[in-house]
């Protein structure tokens, strides 16, 4: 590795003994120090959020590594601090459940199919449609067995090969980063096949209380067969994930029928974002409008088939309209 790149990493490598190169030490520092600069920008700069020079821009792979070291430092913070950070979501078209959770799960022995799975490529309704039919099986609040998120790259092998599971698309995600599962918080008293939507949760992996729930499988990568241990709640049940969904049940909002069996909070930060987009989108338009209308009469493109007044009039109703919106909201 270090002759790769060009003999940067390491000062010295005598037999038995290595030295970092002193820059190497701090890398974290710096990448964490570049990465809150840009975010920074973004959201603080004057300037246009994805320009850092003339002729200088961030790209899609430059935004997406910013994200990257984000969420490192994000689950650095919270394994030293000692902190549960739970992310919900809301809609989803995952199929790892279906794909790859459930057929790993019967090769452990943990559920035993009489019967082919349903064709529902979504794994939000597949459980939707179960919890529903079996109402009187699964009672609210509920969860599924908690995975490793490196489940979502993998699908079941092929008839006839000795291994269950094989990357679906050459290469298994890093396990032991992100846990998830789905869950259903509530149903109605009347009608138990009434319930509330699904929704996912996922946390980071925490090797101190989740090291014990790994195992070794053996899967496809590239045709080749290698090891790896992510998280899987078989046989032995999570307590934190159980607290989880303690909280959760304890989150939601039974009064108001958007908010039925999902997160408060969230659904509060949701309409405050909603509202603020309503009241801006007036002025924005109005900006627009004006910048557009000077290349529109240089150009004679509006004032020769529509009334100055008629132009004006629709842009103030559009305007009132909005922002009579955002008041209300």
């Amino acid at each position: 590795m270090n002759k790769a790149y060009g003999g940067q990493l390491l000062k010295s490598s005598e037999l038995g003994y290595l030295e970092i190169n002193d820059e190497v030490k701090h890398y974290w520092n710096r990448v964490w120090e570049v990465s809150r600069q840009v975010v920074s920008r973004v959201f603080e700069g004057k300037d246009h959020p994805l320009q850092l020079a003339e002729n200088r821009w961030l790209s899609v792979l430059d935004i997406n590594a910013v994200n990257v070291f984000l969420i490192f430092q994000l689950m650095k913070e919270t394994l030293s601090k000692k902190v549960l950070v739970i992310g919900i979501t809301k809609d989803t078209s995952a199929s790892d459940f279906t794909r790859s959770v459930i057929p790993h799960a019967s090769d452990m022995g943990l559920l035993e199919s009489k019967s082919p799975l349903p064709n529902l490529k979504n794994d939000k309704a597949f459980l939707t449609i179960m919890a529903a039919t079996n109402s009187e099986l699964i009672r609210v609040p509920w969860r599924t067995l908690a995975y490793d998120t490196c489940f979502t790259t993998l699908v079941e092998s092929r008839e006839g090969e000795r291994i269950s599971l094989r990357a679906a698309r050459k290469v298994v995600s890093r396990e032991n980063l992100f846990i998830k599962s789905y869950f259903q918080l509530r149903e109605f008293k009347t009608d138990p096949v009434t319930r509330s939507p699904v929704f996912v949760y996922d946390r980071f992996f925490n090797g101190s209380y989740d090291r014990d729930l790994t195992q070794k499988i053996d899967v496809y990568e590239q045709d080749k067969s290698i090891s790896i241990y992510p998280y899987f709640e078989g046989s032995s049940v999570s307590d934190v994930d159980n607290l989880i969904l303690y909280l959760l049940s304890c989150s939601d909002n039974p009064e108001v029928l958007e908010a039925y069996g999902h997160n408060q909070l969230l659904y509060l930060a949701d309409k405050a974002v909603k509202a603020e987009i309503k009241s801006m989108r007036g002025m924005l338009r109005g900006v627009a409008d004006l910048q557009l209308g000077t290349l529109a009469r240089k150009e004679r493109v509006f004032s020769i088939s529509r009334r100055f007044r008629d132009l004006r009039a629709e842009s103030e109703m559009k305007r009132s309209r909005v922002v009579g919106e955002g008041i209300r909201t």
